[in-house]
């Protein structure tokens, strides 16, 4: 179970992009100063983003978490539209989600009508108990589902759809009303585990905005209290399906742009609040900004899982981290192509779509590896085993 957590999470790592006192546009001086000290840019980083190189780097961050930022120049000048920046961050190959929809608002249940489980789902959903359930649930969910799904019944499994699909209305329309305020602790886990803390956490780690867009931070810290003018947002249940287990993802999309200093500053924010395994929260940000007479395109993500931990603790970081890179870069890379190609017309996104190689790709790039370091750790226990043993 833990190797199919490692996998799932390097796929899904990036498959997911009122007023306070407004910030003025940085200075090219205070954009540097920003990168070096939250972000650890060496002057040989910061030389590089001069000269037009793209960087990308991974931030220090808690155990279980993965951490990456990227930021690439766009050349020079104020010309690019908040809608073409979110076409270019467009993935085209993102054949992993399988289903998904936007939530009215406020959310109906027949908005989740396309969700249905898989085999894999009913027989995690049949053993789930406190403390040990290979889903993301609270102890009420927990309860209700020993409660409502008869597993005996010859129609367990329709059961068993429509409790899923209520839970996710009841966790979608609950963060609608209340925010962050709304998730409770899982309780699936031998340590429970607090969604609500973890997405703060997680903002108040973000680099640059807080510098660029006050506004825009506060609006996802206290949505929906803090209200904000100019962005727009959605909510959307998507399935993802790699070839493991199927992962269902609630997400809370916004594109704003900060209009208040003498350049348009744009960004698409994509915060994961619920995903029924693997990755527990997720922030990742895109940001076109300007500093000085300079055009840079930052993406930032964040992510907090408990699959770092254990005994393929150290296999699945680094396996992640390099994913994580190199998707980064992709993003960035592609994103700037396309806005410097002003003779392709770029089609209008839903702000959901960040991402990059295909899933049938990644799991062809890592199979051989997986497989490599599942059976050097079985050797390792089997010898540990036969050691102890005969002495």
């Amino acid at each position: 179970m833990k190797l199919r957590a490692i996998y799932g999470l390097a796929v899904l790592f990036i498959v997911f992009v009122t007023s306070l006192d407004s910030a003025a546009q940085l200075s090219e001086a205070d954009f540097r100063r920003v990168l070096g000290e939250r972000a650890a840019f060496s002057a040989g980083e910061l030389a590089k983003l001069e000269d037009g190189e793209a960087v990308v780097k991974v931030l220090q961050s808690e155990k279980d978490e993965i951490a990456v930022i990227g930021v690439v120049s766009a050349g020079s000048g104020d010309r690019f539209s908040l809608e073409s920046f979110r076409a270019s961050l467009n993935q085209q190959n993102n054949q992993s989600m399988t289903a998904g929809k936007v939530f009215s608002q406020p959310p109906v249940i027949d908005d989740l009508v396309g969700l249905k489980l898989e085999d894999r789902d009913y027989r995690e959903l049949k053993k789930c108990r406190p403390g040990k359930c290979d889903l993301n649930m609270t102890a009420d969910a927990i309860r209700r589902l020993a409660i409502e799904v008869d597993w005996n019944a010859p129609d367990h499994r329709g059961a068993a759809d429509n409790f899923v699909r209520r839970l996710l209305l009841q966790y979608a329309a609950g963060y609608l009303e209340k925010g962050d305020s709304s998730l409770e602790k899982y309780t699936n886990r031998a340590t429970p585990f607090d969604p609500a803390r973890a997405a703060g956490l997680l903002l108040s780690d973000a680099i640059l905005l807080p510098e660029v867009s006050p506004g825009l931070r506060d609006h996802i810290r206290r949505f929906p209290e803090a209200e904000l003018s100019g962005a727009s947002g959605e909510l959307r249940w998507s399935l993802i399906d790699f070839g493991l287990n199927p992962t269902i993802v609630l997400t809370h999309s916004i594109a704003y742009s900060e209009t208040s200093g003498p350049a348009a500053q744009h960004f698409v924010v994509n915060k994961q609040f619920y995903a029924s395994r693997y990755l527990d929260v997720s922030l990742s940000i895109a940001m076109l900004i300007t500093a000085g007479d300079r055009t840079f395109i930052i993406f930032t993500d964040r992510s907090r899982t408990d699959a770092l931990g254990g005994f393929f603790g150290k296999f699945a970081r680094k396996l992640v981290v390099d994913e994580a890179i190199n998707r980064t870069s992709q993003v960035i890379e592609r994103s700037k192509a396309k806005l410097l190609a002003k003779s392709d017309p770029i089609p209008e996104v839903k702000t959901d779509e960040l991402a990059g190689d295909s899933p049938e790709s990644l799991l062809a790039k890592y199979r051989w590896p997986l497989i490599f370091g599942a059976v050097m750790v079985l050797s390792l226990l089997l010898f540990r085993i036969i050691r102890k043993r005969f002495g």
